[in-house]
């Protein structure tokens, strides 16, 4: 049989290949970390990668303004929001490897503080399961 040609619109850039990778490695490797500080009790987070690394693709179909409700498989198709903030397929790497790095490696540490509800979590400020707003209300 003959098979036809993927035409390169099809596929994905040198951009969308790596936030992709990027994202699912990063979440596979934070799932497996907070799991091992659990074990070693400097950790509170217990649920372990399921295949949810796959789910970094999807960032790539939503807009930023587009919302999801992921229950406890949000992380792959956050970080690759985060890596890709504008949805646009630009490559925002030309500014150097260092760049990108630097993003990914603070989006990790980030995460990684909400994993041991560290008061240095930037969004929940040691607080697990953070619900509410800045009214108290």
């Amino acid at each position: 049989p003959r098979t036809q040609k993927k035409s390169s619109s099809s596929s994905l850039s040198r951009h969308q290949r790596r936030v992709v990778v990027d994202s699912m490695l990063s979440t596979f490797v934070l799932h497996v970390e907070s799991r091992i500080a659990s074990l070693i009790g400097r950790g509170f987070y217990t649920i372990g990668p399921c295949g949810e690394e796959t789910l970094a693709a999807a960032a790539l179909a939503l807009k930023p303004q587009d919302t999801t409700a992921l229950h406890y498989r949000h992380l792959a198709i956050n970080l690759g929001r985060q890596l890709n903030p504008t949805g646009r397929d630009i490559d925002d790497t030309s500014n150097g490897e260092s760049t990108w790095d630097s993003r990914l490696q603070q989006l990790l540490l980030d995460r990684a503080r909400g994993y041991v509800v560290s008061c240095n979590d930037p969004v929940t400020g040691g607080v697990h399961c953070s619900i509410g707003s800045s009214t108290g209300e």
